[in-house]
């Protein structure tokens, strides 16, 4: 199924070390209602986790749940502003946010309209 917002998570090297980072939609593009899915251009597996301010795991999401991956289409169910963590597969190694990451490039926020 074809989503409303495809989103873009590409393997990129900054400072030496490998992010997956997001090619989030600004302000304005994901609204409640909406769906989207994830990929990745390299075919690799994508998940994204929702993080607190403080770089943990669970915290609030758009879609309800704390974790969703490149394997299905997913609908935006809350408005808000929503900090994720990106990761990505390469082979056995994962790349991208780790827990207690603050900062880092492998992430940012779902900014998700009313309507």
């Amino acid at each position: 199924m074809a989503a409303d917002i495809e989103i873009k998570v590409r393997l990129k090297t900054i400072n030496g070390v490998e992010h997956a980072v997001p090619d989030l939609p600004g302000p304005g593009v994901m609204m409640k209602g909406k769906t989207v899915r994830y990929s990745n251009d390299d075919k690799l597996p994508v998940t994204i986790v929702f993080v607190t301010a403080d770089g943990n795991l669970n915290g609030p999401s758009p879609f309800g749940e704390p974790r969703v991956s490149d394997q299905e289409t997913h609908t935006l169910i809350h408005a808000g502003q929503f900090l994720c963590g990106c990761r990505l597969m390469k082979g056995t190694q994962t790349i991208g946010w780790m827990p207690g990451d603050k900062d880092s490039p492998s992430g940012g926020v779902h900014d998700v309209g009313p309507h």
